[in-house]
């Protein structure tokens, strides 16, 4: 119960603010939508008591209040729907907001533990069935509740007995329901985990076409989303059996009271108990009660797709966030000086029981282009993530400048390095837009030196747009060498001290390696350079080299 409890609390949380203007229009729009069905009951009642009693004024008055509530439907129901919907749209750009937000400031290892996909999932679907609990399920919720409590008051005053016996039914189909609940619920929870995971497949075979096809890996990659579909196919399956099933036993029970109100009034009728009017009112409403229990068997099961919809996006809501502040604490090595950009003092980590830096010691002094060398799986990339502060030592300190990373706020460290990945990513927009992402205050005239400086300026000035060239997707206009040209070109806008280059050249023809070991060359003296690299060392003017082997640093 109370786990039920905090999700309508976790619903009512999320409506943006003044919260009530949301129920008033929920609530006055399910009103005048059950007006109709209410006055429709006991305009059936008038009409056949005004042919029995051939009484021409109750068919007038009885005409009159049924247009009379059509026109108040007609002209304030629009206008309500839309003030409902328009909360519920401004809701879903909202959450969309925080989603963004949120997934902006999480921790590095959380990326690594979760697909893309799957966050795109919770980002576009979950979003979408949410919005669905406040634009049609909790108006439709409100709505049969109104009807089915209007109509149980007027058998109330038509027919206490009949009333009595609504009473005895809703407790059964209220136990029915519940019933269903919880299995609907985890059938929910699965089904939206295996649309995640699919969505994840088709991630695959969009980013990693080229290589599918070199391959020949489509059948592989088509059977992978085959599998998880199968997976959808049959869990959307269950859920629609559950369903149905749920729909069947409300029918019946629905059925049976039908059946029993027809049965008794018209004894009720035959003994003079109660007027033909009344029991065709009493069957109406009925009928009211019939199809509003009919219908919130399948409304039940619809919201529990959005109430899974709202743990999963809590749930990422709730993920913990980088720490952005200073980290309180000792240092495990004495402090560093101004004289060396770069210091690391017997450095440990492992992925949990697998141990990749074992007492890495190194030290790299302001202006010297150090070269970090070694094979795969030996800790450079982890290195690398270290630097950049997208994980935190298990032991010993890692000082930029002078500064331990447990003294720093993760602002002010990365401030103080700038970083060329060893694929280039370019955002979509165009080549200007990309360099200045380095420092959005930059003038135009700072974007062109920096580019100038990367060895960037001449292939962009020779293009058609110049600057202003949109990167299309994945950045296919450009070639490999002139990508990672502006992003070292964004790298020196940053105008950090420090400049850490993960293999820049790797997959790069000798001539555009060249090019980049050039740029890199040019600022020995200048800035402090970490190259991270496989080849040799020959190919950069190097101040200081270390190998790493084994998660230890030996300096060459």
């Amino acid at each position: 119960m109370a786990e039920r409890r905090s999700e309508w609390l976790r619903f009512y949380s999320m409506l943006p603010k003044p919260r009530r203007r949301y129920f008033q229009y929920a609530i006055g729009e399910s009103l005048i939508r059950s007006i109709v069905p209410i006055v429709t009951a006991f305009a059936l009642k008038w009409t056949i008591d005004a042919s029995v009693s051939d009484d021409i004024n109750i068919l007038w008055k009885t005409f009159s209040i049924l247009c009379g509530s059509t026109l108040l439907f007609a002209a304030l129901s629009p206008l309500l729907v839309y003030r409902v919907k328009r909360t519920a749209k401004l809701l879903s750009v909202g959450i969309r907001g925080k989603l963004i937000n949120k997934v902006a400031y999480l921790s590095f290892p959380f990326f690594e533990r979760h697909e893309s996909g799957e966050l795109m999932s919770k980002m576009s679907n979950d979003v979408l069935q949410m919005e669905e609990m406040y634009t049609e399920h909790m108006r439709n919720l409100v709505h049969y509740a109104i009807v089915g409590l209007a109509s149980f008051a007027a058998m109330l005053v038509l027919e206490w007995r009949f009333a009595v016996s609504l009473i005895s039914l809703t407790v059964v189909i209220g136990a029915v329901n519940y019933r269903f609940l919880r299995p609907l619920r985890i059938l929910s929870h699965t089904l939206q985990q295996r649309k995640g995971e699919a969505n994840a497949r088709c991630s695959d075979l969009l980013h990693g076409l080229s290589t599918i096809k070199l391959y020949q890996l489509e059948p592989v990659v088509i059977g992978q989303y085959d599998e998880r579909n199968r997976e959808i196919q049959h869990l959307t399956s269950r859920f629609g059996l559950q369903t149905a099933g749920l729909e069947a036993m409300n029918y019946l029970l629905t059925f049976i009271s039908f059946g029993g109100i027809a049965v008794a009034g018209t004894f009720l009728v035959l003994s003079g108990s109660i007027e033909t009017g009344s029991l065709i009112a009493l069957i109406q409403l009925q009928m009211n009660v019939t199809f509003v229990i009919m219908l919130t068997g399948g409304l039940v099961a619809r919201m529990q797709v959005s109430v899974t919809a709202s743990e999963r996006i809590n749930g990422l809501l709730e993920s913990e966030e980088e720490t952005q502040e200073i980290v309180e604490g000792k240092s495990d090595s004495s402090e560093g000086t101004k004289d060396y950009a770069v210091e690391l003092d017997d450095v440990f980590f492992s992925y949990g029981q697998r141990s990749v830096l074992r007492g890495v010691k190194m030290s790299v002094r302001s202006g010297e282009t150090a070269v970090i060398m070694g094979g795969s799986g030996n800790g450079k990339s982890t290195l690398c993530k270290l630097l950049l502060g997208f994980y935190r030592p298990d032991s010993g300190s890692i000082r930029l400048l002078g500064d331990d990373f447990s003294q720093c706020s993760l602002t002010n460290w990365r401030s103080r390095i700038a970083y060329v990945p060893q694929e280039p990513f370019l955002f979509s927009g165009t080549i200007e837009d990309n360099i200045r992402f380095g420092n959005l205050d930059a003038s135009d005239e700072d974007v062109r030196t920096a580019a100038a400086a990367a060895g960037a300026h001449d292939f962009i000035h020779s293009l058609p747009e110049g600057y202003g060239t949109n990167i299309t997707q994945d950045a296919s206009n450009l070639s490999g060498g002139q990508k990672q040209r502006i992003t070292i070109a964004r790298a020196f806008l940053k105008d950090a001290p420090i400049l850490l280059l993960d293999e820049p050249s790797s997959s790069l023809d000798a001539a555009a390696a060249n090019a980049v070991a050039d740029v890199v060359n040019r600022l020995r003296g200048v800035k402090t350079c970490l190259v991270i690299a496989h080849e040799s060392k020959s190919r950069y003017q190097s101040d200081v080299v270390y190998c790493i082997e084994e998660g230890k640093a030996q300096k060459q």
